[in-house]
Order: structure tokens, then sequence, then C-alpha cells
């Protein structure tokens, strides 16, 4: 038996529920993943921050330069809560104005004196709220700082 409307108000009945039904799934998905957007962003910022914070505390003389423990010790007091799980690595090299490293006592081959450079690195691996297509989870972060050593 086939059911006739008896206006147009009574055909549309329940499709509002059917837009609804269907648009939900859509936007919680839509809502979570601008969310873990947002929290990677963050923490990309604050592993860049700490990292720069390692990398400020080699630059202020050659002694800090050398004390690569410190560096790190600085980068995870700038990182703040969490700084446990990030893999932090410091190290101090020379530069000859060719490019080439020496060690920072020696001179390079013309003779003049190296640059000193400190490079803070620091990595973390971001684990979003829920899988998406064609992004890998845990998502990789590595933020690196090198300056060179006044």
């Amino acid at each position: 038996m086939l059911r006739t409307c008896l206006g147009f108000r009574a055909c549309r009945k329940g499709g509002v529920a059917v837009e609804f039904a269907l648009m939900v799934p859509i936007l919680v998905f839509t809502m979570i993943a601008m969310v873990d957007f947002v929290r990677l962003m963050s923490e990309d910022g604050r592993i860049a921050n700490a990292a720069l914070a390692g990398a400020h505390f080699g630059m202020q003389s050659t002694a800090h330069a050398a004390d690569e423990e410190g560096m790190v010790r600085a980068a995870r007091a700038d990182a703040g809560k969490g700084a446990e799980e990030l893999e932090i690595v410091a190290e101090q090299k020379c530069l000859c104005a060719n490019g080439s490293a020496v060690l920072c006592s020696l001179s390079c081959e013309n003779g003049a004196k190296p640059v000193m450079m400190v490079k803070v690195s620091i990595s973390k691996q971001f684990a979003t709220m829920m899988p998406y297509p064609m992004i890998e989870n845990p998502v990789p972060l590595y933020r690196d700082a090198e300056v060179q050593v006044q």
C-alpha cells in the first residue's frame, strides 16, 4: 500500500533527523582533528623554544659551550611539564671559514681561529587522540637550534 502525502509538511517529516544523524560523525571527527592539530602545533612550539633555551645557555661563553649537560638541563627546564619524554642532544663544534670541522683547541689551515658553534636538538614522538588516514601515529617531532658562541 502506497502512502500519499496529505500536505507538503507531512512529506518532509523526519528529514532533519536524517540530516543530523549523517552530519554528527563528520562534525565530531572535524572537531577532534582540530583539537589534535592545535595540540601538535603547541607541542612543536614548546620543543622549539626548549631547543633555543638550551642553545642560548651554550652561547653565553666558551665554558658554557663545553657544558653539554648544562645545555640539556636548560632545555629541559624550559620545556617544563613532560620534559622527561624529550630526547635532547647538545653538542659543541668548531668550524673554519671553508666549512670544515676542527677541534676547538686547534686553529684552521690558514691559521685563523675557528668559529665555535653549539647545537641543541630535540625530538619527540607525539601521539594523536585518534588515527588519521595518511598520517603516521605517533607523529615524529624534531627541532634544533644552532648558534655561534660569542
